[in-house]
């Protein structure tokens, strides 16, 4: 092992990397003292060179300092981040800086007594979770790609820093995920002085990246694509998740259109519910059958009663007097959950009292119908204009339509489902739209066949009599 040095000399970033903008401030923001700080970036970003500078620069400000290097699989983090770490390291620091590299506990030590100890979170042992972390004592830890870990390990990490006297910071990355993940509720929904979360371009880091790259990017993704906000600008939501039910036919130039309330048209509220993200939709049909889609809310962890007084506030807001309203629902809205003496179709009934509404349930056609239905309005013209358009302000149903909606994948007990995937997100507004089409849509019918005992009038059966034998 090298002699210890009390003092190294600090070439922040190094003396051949350059920060670009978004990686200064966030280093900026933990510098002040922010406990928990992250970059969240598309491709090439530079989010993990970011991620490790910041363990190089705490271990040679505070020597003796400890600091937890990971991503979520020890594959990941041995094969990726651990060489990443080295050619950082040694090729933009004093090349003195490294000590020794103690195998048995995937520790690499500093010439100035900190260490760095670079090991996947995920745990082998069933009846131990925390097991790669748990009895550490960090300075920092430091997570490249933090939406792969469970919400569980990310919260138990937190108890890990607790090394005296030197500044305690959680630090990450993270690819763009969709909005239900929690890092997002707790970074972006959450208002805290502790907590910076800052979002990074493949833009930002053009003076780092090769001649051409975010070119050949753009031709990969054009405008339009439902993937280019993730991987060139960093921006939350729609993930590669499946085989799309809409996806190539649905057009943002053709099928978002800042189409206002109507008054002339009865307003259709649509309601889908879901363990813990239940959806409003709302939306008018023309008489000639076009279904202009007005707003959408989605709701997370919250109650019916609660969320239905927030869904027709929304409307109040958004749209003003609503002088004519339909509405309909999921039949599973009807069923009971525990003790609960109301249903939420009941609860949705008594919200909708004002307008003398009964909403609208039960099913009235096969869903593989209705989705190849609903699917022909993409690629259909009403009056020269779409089937269905969308207003900007349906963000969530413009992602669903755009990809985030999919098949379920086949398995060998279902090798030919052609139904969407449960994915507790996208479905909750695409069924919504569904129930709109199936209740309200001209010409609905059911084409499930008909039961020949159900349809054949049966004479009534003899009864059996002494006389009659």
């Amino acid at each position: 092992m090298l002699p210890l040095k009390k003092e190294v000399r600090l070439h922040y970033w190094g003396k051949l990397w350059k920060p670009n903008s978004i990686q200064w401030i966030a280093h900026k923001e933990r510098e002040k003292g922010t406990q928990f700080v992250g970059i969240v970036g598309g491709s090439r970003s530079g989010k993990s060179v970011w991620l490790i500078n910041e363990v190089i620069d705490l271990c040679l400000r505070y020597p003796g300092f400890i600091a937890l290097l990971s991503r979520w699989t020890d594959d990941a983090t041995q094969t990726i981040i651990r060489p990443l770490f080295y050619d950082i390291a040694r090729g933009h620091y004093h090349p003195d800086i490294l000590g020794n590299w103690r195998a048995a506990e995937f520790c690499q030590e500093l010439a100035n007594g900190s260490k760095v100890y670079i090991k996947g979170l995920k745990s082998g042992d069933d009846t131990n979770r925390y097991a790669k972390f748990d009895g550490l004592s960090l300075g920092a830890y430091a997570i490249s790609q933090a939406e792969e870990l469970p919400k569980d390990v990310w919260d138990r990490l937190k108890t890990r820093l607790s090394q005296p006297n030197v500044p305690r910071h959680g630090i990450f990355e993270l690819n763009p995920t969709s909005k239900d993940h929690y890092l997002h509720a707790e970074f972006e929904v959450e208002e805290s002085p502790n907590h910076k979360l800052f979002h990074a371009s493949v833009y930002d880091n053009k003076m780092n990246l090769p001649p051409g790259y975010i070119e050949d990017l753009e031709r990969e993704y054009p405008a339009g694509h439902p993937l280019r906000h993730r991987l060139l600008e960093g921006a939350w939501g729609l993930t590669a998740r499946g085989e799309p039910v809409i996806g190539p036919i649905f057009s943002p130039e053709l099928h978002i259109r800042e189409n206002e309330y109507d008054p002339k048209l009865p307003m259709i509220l649509s309601y889908d519910p879901g363990v813990q993200h239940p959806a409003l939709v709302w939306a008018q049909m023309t008489p000639q059958g076009h279904l202009r889609v007005l707003d959408t809310l989605l709701g997370s962890d919250v109650f019916a009663d609660e969320f239905f007084a927030e869904g027709l506030q929304r409307m109040s807001d958004t749209f003003g007097h609503v002088t004519q309203l339909l509405a309909c629902a999921d039949r599973a809205s009807q069923q009971r959950h525990g003790n609960s003496p109301k249903t939420e179709w009941d609860i949705l009934r008594e919200h909708l009292r004002p307008w003398g509404v009964e909403p609208k349930v039960g099913v009235v056609a096969s869903k593989q119908f209705l989705i190849q239905r609903y699917a022909s309005r993409f690629t259909r013209l009403i009056d020269k204009r779409p089937a269905i358009e969308f207003h900007p302000r349906c963000d969530y149903l413009i992602e669903a339509m755009s990809g985030g909606w999919v098949w379920q994948p086949p398995t060998e007990a279902r090798p030919n489902t052609r139904l969407p995937k449960q994915d507790g997100w996208y479905e909750h507004g695409a069924d919504a739209l569904l129930y709109i089409d199936m209740h309200f849509g001209p010409g609905i019918r059911t084409i499930r066949p008909v039961r020949d005992d159900l349809d054949i009038e049966k004479k009534p059966k003899r009864r059996a009599t002494a006389a009659g034998w």
